[in-house]
């Protein structure tokens, strides 16, 4: 048994993220925990509901839950770089990352600063 079955089976989240992982459909913002979205924001992030209406539900719940966020200018640094720095905590080493330049936009953040924030 591989130690990540191992440590699955086991429940021993530790080991878990001590194991080398892969995200190869990561879209960063929209990715990061709740509760380290909310510690950043300073308000709660309610969590998303599925009422079987497809992408509509999840497109709804971005707009309530994110967009007021992503019109706060200095926040949105600050999510791009805690979306990071959640993969390493969580033991991924390779990352495939997507995020859609609109999201500076709401802020007045240009195509070519998020891509700048992105490389830093």
């Amino acid at each position: 048994m591989s130690e990540f079955a191992k440590a699955l089976r086991e429940g021993d989240l530790v080991q878990i993220r001590r194991v080398p992982k892969a995200d190869l459909h990561s879209h960063l913002l929209l990715g990061m925990r709740r509760d380290r979205l909310a510690a950043i924001a300073g308000r709660e992030i309610h969590p998303f509901y599925y009422s079987g209406r497809g992408i509509e539900d999840i497109n709804r719940w971005i707009r309530k839950e994110y967009f007021a966020l992503l019109r706060d200018p200095g926040l949105f640094p600050l999510l791009v770089k805690a979306s990071f720095q959640q993969a390493v905590e969580d033991g991924i080493t390779l990352l495939e990352a997507s995020i859609d330049v609109g999201f500076g936009h709401l802020n007045g953040i240009a195509p070519e600063e998020v891509v700048n924030l992105l490389e830093q």
